[in-house]
C-alpha cells in the first residue's frame, strides 16, 4: 500500500489538464515532470474506469483512446485524462474539454433474463466446488467463499451493466465489482460485431463488441443484451456508410 501510494503521488503530483480548440495538454510529475499534447481529432473514445473502492467513494478514472499513443511507458500514461476525479465533476469537464463526446447518465439496464444466463454460464463452478468439498472436506469454506464471490459478481454484472444509443453516440457499461463505461461515436468505430451463443439464442440475447482504433486495437464488449437491441446497433452502425469489418455471427 505504501509503495502504491508513493508511486501514484510521484507520478501524478502537479497533475494539470488544459485544452484549447484543437489540442489537450497534460502535465504531471513530482521529480520528473512530463508534458503531453494530444490532438482532439485523434481521440477515438472515452473510458471511465471505476474500481470497487472508487465506486463507493464516487471516484472514477477517465481515459481516452487515441491514435496518437506511443510505445514508451511515459506516453502510455498520456491517455489518462483524469487519474482520480469525482464522477459528477468528470462528466462536466469531459463535455468542456471534448464537446464532440456526450456522456449519458440514463442508461438502459440489461433484462432480468440476462442475470439468469450469467448465473447458468458459471454453473460449472459448482462441479469444481463439489470436487474440492469431496476430496478436501476440511476446506469446505474455500468452495463456499468461491461460490458466493462468483455468483455475487455475476449478479452485480447483470444489475450494473447497461447500454445507450442516442444520435451518433453509443456507450456501453460492463463489469461487476469494477466497472468500465465506454463512450464513442459512430464515425469512430472501426468494426462492430454481434454474436450469440446457443444459451443466449434460447433467451433472445446476444453480445456486442465494438472495435476502435489506437496504437493497439481497443475492444469493448457487453454480453447478454436483447438480440433485437444488438441488431438495432448493427443497423445503426450501418448508417455510417462505407464501414468495413462489421459482421453478425
Amino acid at each position: 500500500m505504501a509503495y502504491g501510494w508513493g508511486r501514484t503521488f510521484i507520478r501524478y503530483r502537479n497533475f494539470e489538464v488544459t485544452s484549447d480548440h484543437h489540442r489537450i495538454f497534460i502535465k504531471k510529475g513530482l521529480f520528473h515532470q512530463t508534458e503531453f499534447s494530444i490532438p482532439k481529432e485523434k481521440v477515438e473514445a472515452i473510458i471511465l474506469n471505476t474500481k470497487f473502492l472508487q465506486k463507493i467513494l464516487g471516484i472514477v478514472e477517465v481515459r481516452i483512446v487515441s491514435t496518437a499513443e506511443e510505445d514508451d511507458e511515459e506516453m502510455k500514461t498520456a491517455n489518462i485524462l483524469f487519474p482520480f476525479i469525482h464522477k459528477n465533476k468528470a462528466l462536466l469537464l469531459i463535455s468542456e474539454i471534448l464537446p464532440t463526446f456526450k456522456v449519458e447518465t440514463d442508461m438502459v439496464n440489461l433484462p432480468r433474463s440476462a442475470i439468469f444466463v450469467k448465473l447458468v454460464r458459471t454453473s460449472y463452478i459448482w462441479i469444481a466446488a463439489g470436487a474440492i468439498f469431496y476430496f478436501w472436506p476440511r476446506l469446505w469454506y474455500v468452495p463456499l467463499a468461491f461460490l458466493v464471490l462468483t455468483h455475487t459478481s455475476q449478479l452485480l454484472s447483470g444489475l450494473s451493466n447497461g447500454y445507450k444509443i442516442r444520435g451518433p453516440f453509443i456507450q456501453l457499461q460492463s463489469g461487476s465489482f469494477s466497472t468500465k463505461l465506454f463512450i464513442t461515436t459512430r464515425m469512430k468505430i472501426e468494426e462492430l460485431k454481434v454474436t450469440e451463443s446457443v444459451l443466449q439464442r434460447k433467451f433472445g440475447l446476444a453480445s456486442l463488441e465494438i472495435f476502435t482504433r489506437s496504437k493497439s486495437v481497443q475492444v469493448s464488449k457487453i454480453s447478454d443484451i436483447p438480440k433485437d437491441v444488438a441488431i438495432s446497433c448493427y443497423q445503426w452502425y450501418g448508417k455510417n456508410g462505407g464501414n468495413k469489418g462489421s459482421c453478425i455471427e
